[in-house]
């Protein structure tokens, strides 16, 4: 390795309890070819992808990554103001702003880091833009499931609150649309109201009855529960 760049991804892997370039490829899905090539100083040659994994994997923002391997050339440069003057005068010397230090920065940096940087915000402004396209199209799918529900609800509870008599039917049925929707996220319910069945704490919550009641002990479902998958969301209300 690469003196400086091995020191600081070893020192950097330490942190992950990290023991072998192996582990960090298995951790970051960086092949393991690139992470020697980190290790030898050559961070100008990885791809943006893998850059963004391993900044990502460590918890550093691309730039504070970059720097921290990037060659001592391209490195910002510190110097004295005062190396080859005469005695400094009593007056302070005024401080450059920070625009221009900046400036001065990025102008040490080579073309390959300039490149870098410019590629990972065309990636971020990607992904954001993916993240969007993807929230509007989970929205559009999930108001065309609740379409019947959205055209019909407003009249039918208006109906029930003017006349006592209103079929409750009539509104179980208009949540049908909500069961469909359930369905297409594969969420599904644990047991149904009233349905008596053998207490699993697992995915049972007692609310009523004996809290001594053991596993297996028939119980009364209060409210239902869902899984989705094999992912419990709500446990369901029993009582014994």
């Amino acid at each position: 390795m690469d003196n400086l760049s091995g020191e600081q991804l070893q020192r950097l892997m330490a942190e992950k309890g990290l023991t072998s370039e192996s582990q960090l490829a298995a951790a970051t899905g960086v092949a393991e070819r690139q992470i020697y090539r980190l290790g030898q100083g050559l961070i100008c040659a990885l791809p943006i992808a893998d850059l963004v994994k391993l900044a990502q994997y460590f918890e550093l923002s691309v730039d504070d990554f970059l720097g921290a391997f990037l060659p001592i050339a391209v490195q910002p440069m510190d110097f004295d103001a005062n190396v080859g003057r005469s005695p400094a005068p009593s007056t302070p010397e005024p401080e450059l702003p920070t625009d221009e230090i900046e400036q001065q920065i990025e102008a040490l940096e080579s073309p390959e880091i300039t490149a870098l940087k410019a590629e990972y915000n065309r990636l971020e402004q990607t992904f954001e833009q993916q993240k969007n396209t993807l929230q509007q199209q989970w929205q559009q799918a999930a108001l065309e499931q609740l379409e019947s529900w959205l055209l019909q609800w407003s009249a039918a509870a208006k109906a029930a609150q003017e006349n006592p008599d209103f079929p409750a039917k009539t509104l179980v049925a208009l949540a049908k649309p909500f069961d469909q929707l359930l369905e297409s996220w594969h969420v599904t319910p644990i047991g149904s109201v009233g349905e008596t069945v053998e207490y699993d704490p697992q995915i049972h919550q007692l609310v009523k009855g004996g809290f001594d009641t053991q596993t297996g002990d028939p119980v009364t479902i209060q409210n239902v529960g869902y899984m989705q998958g094999d992912r419990l969301l709500h446990r369901a209300k029993v009582m014994s």
